[in-house]
């Protein structure tokens, strides 16, 4: 009687862990990795209590010169790709919760129309602004 571990499973249930951290914290860069380490036991609560980490991990440099370079060799890779690999996976399954917790570009990246869009409420909105400063001026003119 032993214990089966379906690799499948895990890698799955890893990278859906990933992907909820990285939505839930706006992970997107380096530089934002190295900020959020820099909160220490609020990044990781495990870290509580730790006072020789904390005081590396609140020192920027370190944090890019040996935490980085670790977690892109031996942990979860590249942040930037890591985050282009979950936006395209959000993208793919259409998830509409999901597709909210994205950035404006990265929407517009994913779905061209989304930048058409967008470029056309904009134009409106504009053109709002316009017609209602005539009216305004055209007010003032009939008074």
């Amino acid at each position: 009687m032993g214990i089966e571990v379906s690799e499948e499973k895990l890698e799955k249930a890893y990278d859906k862990r990933v992907k909820d951290y990285f939505l839930k914290n706006g992970l997107k860069t380096t530089e934002n990795f190295i900020e959020l380490v820099k909160k220490g036991e609020e990044f990781y609560p495990a870290l509580n209590s730790q006072d020789d980490i904390l005081t590396f991990l609140r020192n920027s440099d370190e944090v890019r010169n040996v935490l980085v370079p670790q977690v892109e060799a031996k942990g979860i890779g590249k942040i930037e790709n890591v985050r282009e690999g979950i936006v395209k996976g959000i993208v793919q399954e259409h998830n509409v919760d999901e597709l909210l917790l994205l950035d404006e570009d990265e929407l517009k990246q994913a779905y061209p129309i989304v930048s058409r869009i967008m470029d056309k409420m904009n134009e409106r909105s504009e053109l709002k602004k316009i017609l209602t400063s005539i009216n305004k001026d055209n007010k003032k003119i009939n008074e």
